[in-house]
């Protein structure tokens, strides 16, 4: 008779597991090199920067002292006020996109989100090309950049959790007669409450942690946490000062981003939905002017940014362009091509350790391999932890022999790809979880390996999530300045560094110059983002 017989299938189910287990064994060993990445480069650096305070003494006077607590306050108060004023203008935007439908939606999106995935420090930029005369520092330019940088957090996770409120709650309450403001008192605003919690806590935990923002339009007299730990570390050399100021952050930080964990999602999917047709409201002109405003203020210092890279308004000139090219900036010690080449290269070799590593990750997390529960708390710490703090600690840990690399070329990819590889992580794990375990099955079933399944059915069906994971990294690579200020030297410079260099300047030139280089960098990362 045809068919298997019961001793053939139970064989047959008996190899399948013992090629699952083999499988699986083979994915926990590999788990070794994601996990030597982030216990070297991460874990190793937090920790002898925790541990480095020279005394018990030093400690407790650093934390009474003065400047610590002044900049502790002015970096929580800044924060405070930068999240009230980025959920002032983000929650109507939010409610336009959310409720209504209609032709430009997309883009009117896209628009509010793009300057998230912009370097810091070329937002921070076009606000100042903004900014007329010598007001373009301080604490307004501040404020905008922030509000312009975080308003895509408000719209992706507010937006996403007002996309899933059922309609017919609001049509039945205004049926029975309740306003539009009762509306949203007593039927919506109770269902966004823990998603509007979550995006306050994570609009206040960027802009507490800003360091590129306020580098460039703080000036001398505004520092946050992240800026006075560069400046007491590299420019007064007062290690233990950092040192404090970082645990204050890293516990301040920490508790921020455990709030918010589980309501968030910036790298889930759209918050487009189906909204109701805005042709059919009876203010569809107000709402659709407000939005096509909110749009154009959006866009408005990244246009007057171009204008400024060719002079100052009244005049037109090519030598901000052309100073980036023909050694003229070497006098200020910038080479832009040299500037140019590092980046790319550093976004690279970035991808090309973060990408595997994190499927690595996904893959061990998707299967349930066991101990990886473990790892998530591992995996997210790169997170909570700024780039500044990652490169203070890798400068003070990798300066003596066997691992003397503080000036090594090849660590600034690497803490680049610590940086990006949380996030590489949760793209792909999210896209693995997708994958229909029918799938898997019936490949198995046909005869496929554990490894053949892996690779046609999980692969297969993760290739935009793998683009996605690399466009990312490549992104955040690009962009990185807090780990790069610390880690380049003359020769391994990359561009953010280069931009905030060229506009410490005078000169007109040379701010010409400046607002070049974040077109560049803007262009840059346009093009890997829209490749992934």
């Amino acid at each position: 008779m045809g068919g298997f017989s019961p001793v053939t299938s139970k064989m047959v189910l008996s190899q399948n597991e013992n090629d699952s287990r083999s499988f699986n064994s083979r994915a926990a060993a590999l788990l070794t090199v994601p996990v030597g990445l982030l216990a070297i480069f991460y874990v190793l650096p937090t920790l002898n920067l925790v541990t480095s305070v020279t005394s018990l003494g030093s400690l407790l006077e650093h934390l009474t002292s003065a400047t610590t607590w002044n900049v502790l306050w002015f970096t929580t108060w800044q924060a405070t006020l930068s999240t009230i004023l980025t959920f002032a203008l983000g929650l109507p935007v939010t409610w336009a996109l959310s409720v209504f439908r209609f032709r430009w939606h997309a883009a009117a999106q896209a628009v509010m989100v793009a300057p998230f995935v912009m370097p810091s420090v070329v937002v921070a930029t076009a606000v100042r090309s903004v900014i007329p005369g010598d007001d373009d520092t301080g604490l307004l330019p501040i404020l905008i950049a922030h509000c312009i940088f975080n308003i895509a957090v408000v719209v992706r996770v507010v937006g996403s959790r007002w996309n899933l409120i059922p309609r017919d709650l609001t049509h039945a309450a205004m049926s029975l007669g309740s306003r539009p403001l009762k509306t949203f008192s007593s039927v919506t605003a109770p269902l966004l409450r823990g998603s509007i919690a979550a995006a306050a806590a994570l609009v206040f935990a960027f802009t507490f942690m800003s360091y590129g923002v306020v580098a460039i339009l703080g000036g001398p007299s505004y520092r946050t946490v992240e800026v006075e730990i560069f400046t007491q570390a590299v420019t007064f050399g007062d290690v233990d000062e950092a040192v404090v100021l970082s645990v204050l952050q890293i516990i301040i930080v920490g508790i921020l981003f455990a709030f918010a964990k589980g309501e968030s999602s910036m790298a889930g999917r759209s918050a487009i939905g189906n909204g109701s047709p805005l042709r059919f409201h009876p203010h569809r002109q107000l709402i659709a002017s407000f939005v096509a405003i909110s749009c154009a203020l959006m866009c408005a210092p990244f246009i007057v940014l171009v204008r400024r890279s060719f002079g100052r308004q009244g005049e037109f000139s090519l030598g901000g362009w052309r100073a980036l090219w023909d050694g003229s900036l070497s006098t200020v010690g910038v080479e832009v091509p040299r500037a140019l080449l590092n980046t790319a290269i550093f976004a690279v070799v970035c991808v090309a350790i973060a990408v595997p590593c994190a499927v690595v990750l996904a893959t061990a997390r998707d299967r349930m391999v066991r101990g990886t529960r473990h790892l998530e708390l591992l995996t997210a710490g790169p997170v909570v932890t700024s780039g500044v703090i990652l490169g203070f600690g890798a400068i003070i840990t990798f300066d003596t022999s066997p691992i003397n690399w503080r000036s090594s070329t090849w660590l600034i990819p690497v803490m680049h790809a610590v940086v990006a590889l949380p996030l590489a992580t949760r793209i792909i794990t999210q896209a693995l979880q997708s994958v229909s375990q029918g799938q898997r099955d019936a490949a198995a079933t046909l005869g496929a390996s554990p490894f053949r399944t892996w690779w046609t059915i999980d692969i297969g069906c993760s290739r935009r999530a793998l683009r996605a994971s690399a466009g990312v990294s490549a992104a955040l690579s690009i962009g990185e300045f807090g780990a790069t200020m610390f880690l380049s030297r003359q020769d391994t410079q990359t561009l953010p560094v280069v931009l905030a260099q060229l506009l410490g300047r005078p000169g007109d030139v040379v701010q010409a110059a400046g607002f070049a280089v974040s077109l560049i960098m803007v262009v840059f990362v346009a093009v890997v983002v829209s490749r992934a």
